[in-house]
């Protein structure tokens, strides 16, 4: 297993069809990937430089995504399970514009269908 400096950006050649995992990083930025998944972490930051299609982010906390323009626009999907205090970042007049994403539901069975909606917070 390769063993990177710490606190030093490293970067990854891959193909759609590869994945990668990384663990117990910090510093790293990743270009163009097939599909990124974020797993048992812990106040982590991915930023996304160029086009990645789907970000998975499962049982992880205090998390902060910055997508590229190019990921925007290419309508990224991210996936959260089991996730707390994720905010995702994007591109706004030479900044970033930071999103939320909800983590409380109300669930409801409606005609014996599960109904699942986001509780939005106002104020």
């Amino acid at each position: 297993m390769p063993t990177f400096p710490a606190n030093q950006p490293i970067t990854i050649e891959a193909e759609m069809h590869q994945s990668i995992f990384i663990g117990n990083t910090s510093g790293i930025t990743d270009p163009s990937q097939g599909g990124i998944d974020v797993i048992k972490s812990y106040k982590y930051g991915l930023q996304v430089l160029e086009v990645v299609p789907m970000i998975s982010i499962d049982k992880s906390d205090e998390g902060t995504i910055y997508l590229s323009q190019a990921s925007v626009d290419a309508d990224t999907q991210i996936f959260t399970s089991s996730t707390t205090a994720l905010n995702i970042n994007v591109p706004q007049d030479d900044d970033y514009s930071e999103l939320a994403v909800p983590e409380q539901f109300k669930h409801t069975i409606k005609n014996g269908q599960l109904v699942s909606e986001v509780v939005e917070h106002a104020g």
